[in-house]
């Protein structure tokens, strides 16, 4: 027997029969920034699935020794329906991978946040947030990791946090400190990562230029 699933949103009852017919669009978003997507005719429903961009790694010292930054923290994913007006623009947006920090003892660039706003602007309708960049070190203790970009609306179907990015290792640090884990989207003809954070830097080297860079989210709607 099929279970029910109920979605109730802004007032309006959405059911599994909204798409039992399939989908009759898709539409895929990979840019960083902000992209406008017009509702088709007809189209009341949005499948929204979306995921937010890595933060980029830290940075670390060479004082006494080697001491390792952060990793960034990946990006959180979100997965819901929404109702939506046929004919409004939406304003979709691309959360950025954060930049590595440079040379030199830095904390990471933050993650952008993916988001979908209302023709009016606000307030959000669905996001998934950007993990944080790694940190730099503190005295002689490595840098912690980011933390994992925020889940999406209580509203949302599904919504999970971002994987939060390793530590970095303390004096005399031999290992790099990962960042956290992206998402890989099995659509691609070609394995392709979404959201994940840049590696936190042991500053061994200044032609490495410190810390990685986070990777882009990635947002798809489907109706």
């Amino acid at each position: 027997m099929r279970s029910a699933l109920l979605v109730l949103l802004a007032g309006v009852l959405l059911t599994p029969e909204a798409f039992s017919s399939g989908p009759g669009g898709i539409k895929e978003f990979t840019k960083p920034g902000k992209s406008a997507f017009v509702v088709p005719p007809g189209v009341t429903t949005l499948m929204v699935e979306m995921y937010g961009g890595g933060g980029g790694g830290g940075d670390g010292s060479t004082v006494p020794c080697n001491i390792g930054a952060g990793g960034g923290g990946g990006g959180a994913y979100t997965r819901t329906v929404i109702a939506v007006t046929a004919g409004a623009t939406y304003t979709v947006i691309v959360g950025a991978g954060g930049k590595g920090a440079p040379f030199g003892p830095m904390n990471g660039g933050n993650g952008g946040n993916s988001q979908l706003l209302p023709p009016a602007g606000t307030p959000v309708l669905v996001s998934a947030g950007g993990g944080q960049g790694g940190r730099a070190p503190s005295g002689t203790s490595g840098g912690a990791g980011g933390t994992g970009g925020a889940k999406g609306p209580a509203t949302a179907a599904i919504s999970h946090a971002g994987i939060a990015g390793q530590n970095g290792t303390g004096v005399c640090a031999s290992s790099e400190a990962v960042g956290g884990a992206g998402y890989s989207i099995p659509s691609f003809a070609s394995p392709v990562i979404f959201g994940a954070g840049g590696t936190g830097s042991i500053d061994t080297n200044p032609a490495l230029n410190g810390g990685g860079n986070g990777l882009p989210g990635y947002v798809l709607l489907s109706w």
